[in-house]
């Protein structure tokens, strides 16, 4: 089975990751209320990630990420996060444009391009304070 994701489905994953972050029960409605979709999207969604061998799913039970699962999770999200505060820190974005743009880019920048983000702005970060 192939483990690539679209960027739809590497959505709900990370926001099944971030539910599982919480310590609650995840259920099909957790999803829903969380991404702002319909039931039935979550659940061929869902299906689609048990697939791939990321989740695992009792029909009308709680999912819970497989150890893969929960690695490619965090993967997106600290993408994520990186490039939110890379937005806001280092480019001045407003909070909103920068989650949109941290949610739209996520998907498409590798993992080396994010480390050299990281180094640049670890970089600004300690010029600031060599000038404070």
């Amino acid at each position: 089975m192939d483990k690539k994701l679209t960027h739809s489905i590497e959505d709900y994953l990370e926001a099944i990751y971030l539910l599982s972050m919480e310590g609650t029960t995840i259920r099909i409605t957790d999803i829903a209320a969380k991404m702002k979709v319909r039931k039935s999207s979550i659940v061929s969604a869902v299906k689609k990630l048990e697939q791939r061998g990321y989740v695992q799913h009792e029909p009308y039970g709680s999912i819970l990420l497989t150890d893969e699962g929960t690695l490619r999770g965090s993967e997106v999200y600290q993408k994520h996060i990186v490039l939110k505060s890379f937005f806001i820190e280092i480019l001045g974005l407003s909070e909103e444009i920068a989650e949109k743009d941290a949610c739209n880019f996520e998907h498409y920048i590798s993992d080396q391009t994010v480390s050299a983000i990281m180094k640049l702005a670890e970089k600004l970060h300690a010029d600031r304070k060599k000038n404070i």
